[in-house]
């Protein structure tokens, strides 16, 4: 298991605890902007995965405010604060648009 494996699962199940993820990674972690949830296929094995699509803002490799899909979403704050994502932790600014509140969903 890789050391990204590693704190991956680390990560999993602490929040499965109820923790939170520390101040120091928080600080670190690149801001999301204008953020929706998306679902698309995996680039191998065509399996379906939750994303995020929005404007990062201190993305060490995505330039600042151009649109981009995230990795794969493995935990989602309730709160929309912050989500894990494989490869990282994302804080998350404003969503996109507006919300539909559960009581406004047909199902």
């Amino acid at each position: 298991m890789s050391l990204d494996e590693k704190k991956l699962r680390n990560d999993f199940e602490s929040y499965l605890r109820s923790e939170h993820p520390p101040l120091s990674e928080m600080e670190r972690a690149p801001l999301l902007e204008e953020w929706i949830p998306a679902i698309s296929r995996a680039p191998s094995g065509g399996a379906y995965r939750l994303t995020l699509v929005g404007r990062p803002v201190g993305h060490p490799l995505q330039p600042d405010g151009k649109q981009m899909e995230t990795d794969e979403v493995v935990w989602l704050d309730r709160m929309g604060r912050w989500a894990r994502t494989k490869s990282k932790l994302w804080r998350l600014g404003n969503p996109a648009g507006s919300e539909i509140p559960i009581d406004g969903m047909d199902i």
